[in-house]
């Protein structure tokens, strides 16, 4: 049997989650580039810690959907989920909004691109907000070189067991 110690788990955690900031880092220079090209990397690496901790405020846990979220961050604003000028955010977020986290996400998604379609902007900003409109449509597979899971949360090395173990007892019969 194989067991790790709480100190070997600590630091296996914090690797992991500088694993996903980094890779989430390189995701969004890739995503937005007129965005995070006017960022230093400093900065960049804060953003996406503080959107993994407003994810989940949210309950927004799993990579796939905390990578959405922080999209939507770097579109509408870091402070998108508590605007009051964005219809429809907090319903999403409430208690009456979707059950699962993705689904979530996909609506904010949906109300983003409509929001960006909607809102006019000086002439200066027009790139940056099709950049941001562009990226709100979920990327095909394969489109860029960074993955993310579906199951892991982010910066979590490993999801917990759910209940107890559970011992098979192996029966053989003789014919």
């Amino acid at each position: 049997m194989f067991k790790v110690s709480q100190q070997q788990m600590a630091l296996l955690t914090r690797s992991s989650a500088h694993d996903f900031e980094d890779r989430m880092v390189r995701y969004l220079g890739e995503r937005f580039p007129l965005r995070c090209g006017s960022m230093d990397s400093w900065s960049l690496l804060r953003l996406v810690q503080r959107g993994v901790a407003r994810a989940a405020t949210h309950g927004i846990t799993v990579e796939k959907d905390v990578r959405g979220f922080i999209e939507l961050m770097c579109a509408l604003g870091e402070g998108f989920d508590a605007d009051p000028q964005l219809p429809g955010v907090s319903e999403v977020l409430g208690k009456e909004g979707p059950k699962t986290p993705a689904a979530k996400v996909e609506q904010l998604r949906e109300l983003a691109s409509e929001h960006l379609a909607q809102t006019p902007t000086a002439p200066a900003d027009e790139a940056t907000r099709k950049e941001a409109s562009a990226a709100m449509k979920e990327p095909p597979a394969g489109e860029t070189g960074v993955q993310f899971s579906d199951r892991t949360p982010a910066g979590k090395p490993v999801a917990p067991c759910p209940g107890k173990p559970v011992r098979k007892r192996i029966f053989s019969f003789s014919g």
